[in-house]
């Protein structure tokens, strides 16, 4: 038993060890292949990620930035779209029959109408938003991922892994 507990202990602090010689760059865990110590690891980290940079175009330590403008919000207040509805259908209620209670019939029927168009066009808004959303987070991936894949050759190439 006090075995096993000695090589549950030793196995770990091998492999804190050697993870203490990886460092983190991002998503990305980097690990030297030829012995090189932390100044060397830094430097070449450091120049690899402008390579990164200026190849792609893309700086994963900078603040995120939609590249283009979100869609306008084209939803109105539903109180507001009401309201322009049941003005709309007691006009139209008053033109037809002058009766009162057209007016008021045509009204509600406006209201009605009114608030459900507005409601649609909330929805239709709320659908354009998140799809733009997606659309920005897809090209932020892509980005990231050809950012990674270009800081990747160049620590392989000075002698590191990824991973």
């Amino acid at each position: 038993m006090i075995f096993l507990i000695r090589l549950a202990v030793v196995t770990s602090l091998l492999l804190m060890g050697g993870l203490a010689q990886a460092q983190q760059t991002g998503d990305l865990f980097v690990f030297p292949n030829n012995g090189q110590d932390q100044d060397q690891q830094d430097l070449d980290t450091l120049q690899c990620q402008r390579v990164a940079r200026d190849s792609t175009g893309f700086d994963p330590s900078q603040r995120p930035q939609a590249s283009s403008a979100p869609p306008p919000d084209e939803s109105s207040s539903t109180g507001r779209s009401a309201a322009g509805g049941a003005a709309l259908g007691a006009a139209a209620g008053a033109l037809i029959s002058g009766n009162r209670n057209a007016v008021i019939g045509g009204a509600a029927a406006g209201g009605l109408l009114g608030g459900a168009r507005s409601s649609r066009n909330n929805r239709q808004n709320d659908q354009r938003q998140q799809q733009w959303e997606q659309q920005q987070m897809a090209e932020y991936n892509r980005n990231r991922s050809n950012w990674n894949r270009a800081f990747s050759g160049c620590m392989e190439s000075r002698g590191y892994t990824i991973s």
